[in-house]
């Protein structure tokens, strides 16, 4: 059995970090087996990337504790770019004369970052806390942020999100009483993809911030390109409610 107890999010540093033990140790826990266990397979994956590497145990061993302290597991993600993984770690014993895999359960996705101060770190963060709370079905009232856009680009809009999908949108703003293109709202999950997106592209400059308790941005502005005007991107969560 595995008893494992999750933190928020798991993250790494790239290159120093052995993965999946060394900053597990908030965690606790022990897998117990009814054959001798020779090994430990640990597999990250992550879109079509992939790395394993199979650890020998000291001794013969029939339960293992989580973390694996006293392992020497390798420093397997250095080439691997920033990212979340998944995490799969597998017993191996002899059973017949044949291998047998012996998959335990409970390691967390890991969010893989180069540094753990930086803005991507800031949003693997917050991302994960987000997805842990599960939220599915919730209402929020938000509103696009744009200078040169007329009233009703930035009127205040209620979304109600149901099965991670938005069902309806509808005017929050006095005086404006349809937002008439209702497709630009979208489920929070999207505005982590909207962040991540600027990261990747390199923006100019991405100013966010985010909701203590869930962890969603409550407000964020992006600037693509310092030379470029009209382009600057911006949304603000103002208000929140899970169903």
């Amino acid at each position: 059995m595995t008893e494992a107890y999750a933190t928020d999010h798991i993250m790494a540093v790239i290159g120093q970090d052995p993965v999946p033990t060394a900053f597990d140790d908030i965690n606790g826990g022990g897998c117990d087996f009814n054959v001798d266990i020779h090994a430990v397979r640990i597999e990250l994956t992550g879109g079509e990337l992939s790395r394993t590497v199979d650890v020998r145990l000291p001794a013969l061993a029939r339960n293992l504790g989580v973390p694996f302290r006293d392992l020497d597991v390798p420093l397997i993600d250095a080439d691997l770019p920033e990212g979340r993984y998944a995490r799969t770690v597998t017993a191996l014993a002899w059973v017949e004369g044949s291998e047998a895999e012996i998959e335990i359960p409970g390691f967390e996705d890991v969010y893989l970052v180069r540094d753990p101060g930086s803005q991507q770190a800031d949003l693997f963060r917050h991302q994960g806390r987000w997805e842990r709370r599960g939220f599915v079905n919730y209402d929020y009232t938000g509103a696009w942020v744009c200078f040169t856009c007329d009233a009703n680009y930035v009127a205040t809009a209620a979304v109600s999100v149901r099965d991670g999908a938005v069902t309806s949108v509808s005017s929050a703003e006095p005086g404006i009483p349809v937002i008439t293109v209702p497709d630009r709202f979208v489920p929070i999950a999207e505005l982590f993809e909207l962040l991540q997106n600027a990261v990747d592209r390199g923006a100019y400059n991405i100013d966010v911030n985010y909701d203590e308790q869930y962890a969603y941005p409550t407000t964020f502005f992006i600037n693509y390109a310092a030379d470029v005007d009209d382009e600057e991107q911006g949304f603000t969560v103002r208000s929140f409610t899970p169903r």
